[in-house]
């Protein structure tokens, strides 16, 4: 791997049923950015952002799902997972590089699927695959993760793959930090 591209460059992997792939990489036209924003607001729905930043949560109409997705890319290493299937997009991945440690980043992730593809393993397949690809970048000393403690789920699949309380402490009682050091 070249580490010395930027992360939305490095940052693609795949599972057994999934792909993951930067946004920013991928070619759009008028047509595709049409689709992908349509994509996006059937995706955040409010069972799904209840638990994700409060401005995730107004995301009513295509003008507002597709200035969402536009701040995502310009804030963030912002990846769709899509099922290998029928290449259908069913969730995102937001990268946030934080404070270098001997050369290395701290990653923040952040990680939603729509509705109809919980409780089918994704979410611990996504995470494991992004592991494994944290293993791979000499520039990852860390992954960490903030959970709000009654997503039960999220937890569970964090602490499947490796995550631990992290001493991060957050400002809201209501979110727990989770962390994966990367051993090299």
């Amino acid at each position: 791997m070249d580490d010395n591209l930027p992360l939305y460059q490095r940052c693609t992997f795949n599972t057994e049923r999934l792909q993951i792939n930067s946004v920013k990489s991928q070619k759009f036209d008028e047509d595709s950015k049409r689709l992908f924003t349509l994509k996006v607001l059937t995706l955040l729905t409010p069972t799904v952002t209840k638990s994700l930043p409060s401005e995730w949560q107004k995301i009513t109409n295509y003008e507002e799902a597709s200035y969402w997705w536009q701040q995502c890319l310009a804030e963030s290493t912002f990846l769709s997972i899509k099922l290998k299937s029928n290449n259908e997009i069913i969730g995102f991945v937001f990268l946030y590089e934080d404070e270098v440690k001997l050369m290395q980043v701290d990653l923040h992730i952040g990680y939603l699927l729509g509705e109809p593809y919980w409780a089918k393993g994704y979410g611990s397949e996504l995470i494991n695959g992004l592991v494994k690809w944290a293993y791979s970048d000499t520039d990852i000393h860390s992954l960490i993760g903030g959970v709000e403690v009654s997503n039960i789920g999220s937890i569970k699949v964090m602490k499947k793959n490796g995550f631990s309380r992290s001493k991060l402490e957050s400002s809201d009682k209501n979110v727990i930090f989770l962390e994966h050091v990367i051993k090299k």
